[in-house]
């Protein structure tokens, strides 16, 4: 039997030796655990503390933005936010027009007219440049084909950029179409000259339809 106390001795410290490790790695991952935790406390920490930081800096990107794109809008066409405001019909003055529709030139004969929309029905045709007919025209239309055209496209209009294309500068030679809303908030005006949204397109077609079908007279436009 003495001569198994060896054996037996040997075999007690190897299994004391295994419960050691056993409970020395557990302390270990209990230690990593409780720093990976600490370390995602004071990382969510740093987020919180800077988010106002980021969401002013983004704030502050999207003003400026905003801003180039009235500025660039204003330079390119001559529009500004009394864009329409002021003209006939003369009971209207001072009073801005629900939606304006704005052509620019390219390096062909493409007509460059203005259309604007009173709430009330009131309709101004203004042709510009190689526009058939030429001058003003005044026309008046069911105020409630007017609304119901704005009521469709009004939210797509206050999601949609100020100028397109968005990725790049516009081709040389493309003629502009820019259309002006007056929103709540104030009008807004989208340029385009080209790669603009689908709906922004069948908005312009829809405002050159309106017009086409409201005067007397056959209108050559760029559409």
């Amino acid at each position: 039997m003495k001569a198994h106390y060896p054996i037996l001795c040997l075999a007690l410290f190897l299994l004391l030796a295994c419960q050691h490790r056993k409970e020395e790695r557990a302390w270990q991952e209990q230690l990593r655990q409780a720093d990976e935790q600490a370390e995602a406390r004071r990382a969510q920490e740093e987020a919180i503390a800077a988010k106002p930081l980021a969401d002013s800096a983004l704030q502050m990107q999207a003003y400026r933005q905003s801003r180039e794109g009235r500025i660039k809008i204003e330079q390119e066409t001559g529009l500004g936010n009394q864009f329409g405001k002021g003209l006939l019909p003369s009971k209207l003055k001072n009073n801005q027009p629900l939606l304006s529709f704005m052509t620019g030139p390219c390096y062909g004969k493409c007509p460059q007219y203005r259309l604007y929309f009173w709430a009330n029905g009131d309709v101004l045709y203004e042709g510009l440049a190689f526009a058939n007919p030429m001058g003003k025209r005044e026309c008046k239309i069911e105020p409630q084909k007017l609304k119901t055209l704005l009521a469709s496209w009004t939210p797509a209009f206050e999601s949609w950029q100020r100028y397109y294309p968005q990725t790049e500068e516009a081709l040389e030679g493309f003629p502009f179409k820019a259309i002006g809303l007056k929103l709540p908030q104030g009008q807004k005006i989208i340029l385009d000259y080209h790669d603009a949204p689908k709906g922004l397109i069948q908005l312009e077609k829809s405002i050159d339809s309106l017009a086409k079908a409201s005067f007397d007279f056959p209108m050559k436009t760029i559409f």
